[in-house]
């Protein structure tokens, strides 16, 4: 058996699923590999759209949201004879050899922009794989109905009908959860992992995320998030790889010995176990990531789109609040780290996540015999 994992570069929340069900397959030693869809088109296509997403994410959230919303209404948008789908299907003859080449018999789909892309692969190259889409949402994001899956991993079982809405067959849909890193299931005790991340022991700790890409009102939160934490709270911050982001916070905050600033940080498990309450925008891997830990979230509501349905789906089961502007953030962040029995009471709503491991559920699935998958 050989796998091929096809990511899609418009965010790292893919590329860490993608890493973390390659990890399982690595353990078991299983030869599986990792490519970027887009490059199959072209390599400087690949950064364009890299690019350009991280600028409308960060500069012009609103025109990301109308595009999703639109496909939502209308996800005709992704047929074949669609200009979507043609501009995505630019790399099929060369994903098609390269699939052929290295002998692969599993490809799975981390986008719905792959799924479609390999559709147009099967049906101008036939050939005897099993394929699969794994969500990276708490919702099944358009165009993922267009993709001819044997198996669509789900994020949660009360979300099947959203997928079945779409037409897809409830024998396809696995409620897999979303794959994180093993690392995430592993909890260091939280005193420990504190002094292991610079934090005075008997202090709270504050973890403040904005995504791979640095989005949000970060500079605004931040401002308010000092002015009002007491002595025995520090905050932690990761910009990610926004550098101006990061240049702005070590210029206002580096002399503060409450504040701790980072671009990257090599172990985001530890900042995690370490932390009493995680603030971040509500992408499907940072808050897959917090519920596995159990950890409380306050989530920024900054990009709706796919987004917006992962924030609904966590406040909903009640391990998050969310809120849009600084100043309500701020007040939320403050009563919840004052409120130990409801930080405890979010955590208990998260704790079955730590129970199933998606990437193991997905690999277990993909070593069974071929199943008779029906209509």
């Amino acid at each position: 058996m050989r796998t091929l994992i096809l990511s899609c570069n418009t965010g790292e929340g893919h590329n860490s699923c993608a890493k973390a069900i390659k990890d399982v397959f690595d353990e078991r030693n299983l030869p599986c590999d990792m490519e970027d869809s887009l490059r199959f088109i072209s390599p400087g296509v690949s950064r364009m759209i890299c690019k350009g997403h991280t600028f409308i994410y960060r500069n012009i959230p609103i025109l990301f949201t109308k595009g999703y919303t639109g496909a939502e209404k209308h996800s005709g948008v992704f047929r074949e004879d669609k200009p979507i789908a043609r501009f995505l299907c630019r790399g099929t003859d060369a994903l098609a050899k390269f699939i052929r080449s290295n002998g692969y018999d599993h490809v799975i789909c981390v986008h719905p922009f792959v799924g479609i892309a390999m559709r147009d692969v099967l049906r101008h190259h036939p050939m005897n794989i099993r394929l699969s889409i794994v969500a990276t949402d708490y919702t099944c994001n358009p165009g993922t109905e267009q993709c001819p899956a044997d198996w669509f991993f789900s994020p949660d079982p009360t979300l099947q009908d959203r997928f079945t809405d779409q037409g897809i067959s409830p024998s396809r849909i696995i409620a897999s959860g979303i794959p994180v890193r093993q690392t995430f299931y592993d909890r260091e005790n939280r005193e420990t992992a504190k002094l292991a991340c610079c934090i005075a022991p008997g202090h709270k700790h504050l973890l403040v995320m904005s995504g791979s890409m640095g989005c949000g009102p970060i500079r605004e939160l931040m401002d308010l998030l000092v002015a009002h934490i007491p002595p025995n709270v520090e905050i932690s911050v990761l910009a990610s790889s926004n550098s101006s982001l990061k240049q702005t916070l070590e210029q206002k905050y580096n002399q503060n010995p409450h504040v701790h600033i980072y671009g990257f940080h090599h172990n985001i498990s530890q900042l995690m176990d370490s932390a009493d309450l995680f603030v971040t925008k509500p992408g499907g891997l940072s808050v897959s990531e917090a519920a596995t830990k159990g950890l409380p979230m306050v989530l920024i509501d900054a990009v709706a789109g796919c987004e917006a349905h992962n924030l609904r789906f966590f406040c909903d089961l009640g391990g998050a609040v969310a809120a849009k502007e600084p100043k309500e953030l701020d007040r939320l962040c403050q009563q919840l780290l004052q409120d130990d029995e409801k930080r405890a009471h979010m955590a208990a709503q998260l704790a079955p996540f730590a129970q199933r491991n998606a990437a193991n559920i997905i690999f277990e699935t993909h070593c069974q015999p071929q199943p008779n998958l029906g209509a």
